[in-house]
């Protein structure tokens, strides 16, 4: 292969040409190359600003208050050394064997228990005397009829400063779960607003008594 230069023509050997070619081919991939590895300019992506909500201090809600339970407390059911009972002012009682209930008024200022009667009357029987009465029954407003052995008199002295006299039979009578068989004295208490007066011959070391409550017992 000869190469003509400006003065003459010089013979190049066939490597060198191949050589040549190579060259100029290998050149214009580096620069068509170049054209195309040139980096593209993205678009520059516009990011909106976070906006931060402003809270209104008067608009927030309160958290809710802690709920504080009132503790209630209940009054012991037994008291003292013996672990008695606590019954109220007024309480229930039943008296047997009629199973009559009255709603009784406890007065530990008295010595006995009195209870209403109507129609009280002395009576001998085969040379033994009884007491015949009637305690009213108030389920059906009937007048129910007893005869207790008679036990004795007594003076009992009112408010009024006047003396009644009074027979005394015994009752089984039941309080709470109580029942004993006491000394009762018989009279007219249709003045006052209970039929039964409990005093301390069916309390003592049986119960104690606290006023302020009222039917803590369940016969």
């Amino acid at each position: 292969m000869f190469v003509s230069t400006l003065f003459y023509s010089i013979e190049t050997p066939q490597v060198v040409v191949k050589a040549m070619y190579r060259f100029l081919i290998v050149g214009s991939l580096f620069i068509s190359g170049c054209s195309v590895l040139q980096p593209v300019e993205k678009p520059i992506e516009k990011t909106c600003p976070v906006l931060v909500e402003k809270v209104c201090p008067v608009c927030v809600q309160n958290t809710c208050p802690a709920i504080v339970k009132q503790v209630v407390k209940t009054p012991k059911k037994t008291r003292g050394v013996l672990d008695l009972p606590v019954i109220g002012e007024l309480e229930d009682v039943i008296v047997h064997p009629s199973n009559l209930r009255f709603e009784a008024r406890i007065d530990t200022g008295a010595k006995s228990t009195s209870i209403h009667a109507e129609n009280i009357q002395l009576i001998e029987r085969e040379g033994k005397r009884f007491v015949r009465f009637s305690l009213l029954d108030k389920k059906n407003n009937k007048l129910v009829q007893l005869e207790r052995r008679f036990r004795r008199k007594v003076i009992i002295k009112q408010q009024d400063g006047d003396n009644e006299l009074r027979y005394v039979v015994t009752l089984w009578i039941t309080l709470g779960k109580t029942k004993d068989e006491i000394e009762v004295t018989l009279t007219d208490r249709s003045v006052y607003n209970y039929e039964v007066l409990v005093g301390r011959n069916l309390l003592t070391d049986r119960a104690i008594v606290d006023v302020s409550l009222r039917h803590t017992l369940r016969n």
